[in-house]
């Protein structure tokens, strides 16, 4: 999901298809800490020494800090 968010926000300078991209930003605005929020809660605890699923988590991490960047700068412009 993030990855298509970042596909989103070059398709909003591609002529006629401006406002698919700009809807869906939007949407993955929202739609990407709520999973990465779903994603924590459901496999936080689990321990596994696959590959794959440390790669996932770490994934997890990035996005998370990445998501909420913004979340942070909007907190600052209110105090």
């Amino acid at each position: 999901m993030a990855i298509a968010f970042l596909a989103f926000i070059g398709i909003m300078f591609f002529p006629f298809l401006g406002l698919l991209g700009i809807a869906g930003s939007y949407f993955l605005m929202f739609a990407v800490p709520i999973m990465t929020i779903r994603w924590w809660v459901r496999l936080h605890s689990l321990r596994a020494d696959d590959r794959e699923f440390r790669r996932a988590r770490t994934t997890v991490i990035v996005i998370s800090v990445l998501c909420s960047l913004p979340l942070l700068n909007s907190a600052a412009r209110f105090l």
